[in-house]
């Protein structure tokens, strides 16, 4: 998929599955539960021990798929660069750095970089990202979206952090055009109950608007 169709994926699907798992051992089947539990992208986050090998080994397993895999944590424009080399389709960041804009614009993958106040949204949007993430969005309430939208019309937002099966749709009522849910997937694993997986990212499927 090219830049535009995958911001169109995002918009569709509305959820991006970040993975963050102290057991790389165990990636690649979570990955494997949320797919067949309905989310198709994935964001394998740089917290994760040997993070750049498990997404180009997605990268390559899901490719003629309709499964997405990105990177996510990543606060270096050179890891940025690592990642897509491997196949990353889309690289997401917890803060605003425009070399990372910069690179992923100049390598045409979409971006989405960390922001948390107006200035920082500005300042992302001026230097070509087309979609922030308003994080940590657990300090913010959901309306914060509408009242960024009123300075920035265009602005479109994926709040991360906090987000759980009572308050996601009032997080998409107020403007979001996606979620970042991490923790929340995989609240009822213990290690080895995949089917868990399974079963809580399809409430939060079937919950979505």
């Amino acid at each position: 998929m090219n830049k535009i169709e995958i911001i169109e994926k995002i918009k569709q699907e509305k959820i991006i599955s970040v993975v963050r798992y102290k057991d790389q051992e165990k990636i690649e089947k979570i990955v494997e539960s949320i797919i067949e539990g309905g989310i198709n992208l994935i964001e394998i986050t740089m917290t994760i021990p040997n993070a750049i090998e498990i997404i180009k080994k997605l990268a390559n397993k899901y490719k003629d798929s309709n499964v997405i895999i990105g990177a996510g944590t990543v606060v270096d424009f050179q890891i940025a660069k690592e990642a897509i080399d491997v196949g990353a389709q889309f690289v997401v960041s917890p803060i605003l750095n425009k070399e990372i804009i910069k690179v992923c614009n100049e390598l045409n993958i979409v971006t989405i970089p960390g922001i948390a106040t107006p200035t920082e949204a500005y300042e992302a949007m001026k230097s070509g990202a087309e979609i922030l993430k308003l994080f940590p969005s657990n300090i913010f309430k959901p309306n914060i979206i509408k009242t960024l939208k009123g300075p920035f019309p265009e602005i479109k937002l994926m709040p991360t952090g906090g987000i759980n099966l009572d308050n996601m749709n009032e997080w998409i009522d107020n403007g979001a055009i996606a979620l970042g849910i991490g923790g929340e997937l995989l609240k009822g694993f213990n290690g080895d109950n995949y089917e868990e997986i399974i079963n809580t990212v399809r409430l939060f499927r079937k919950k979505i608007i």
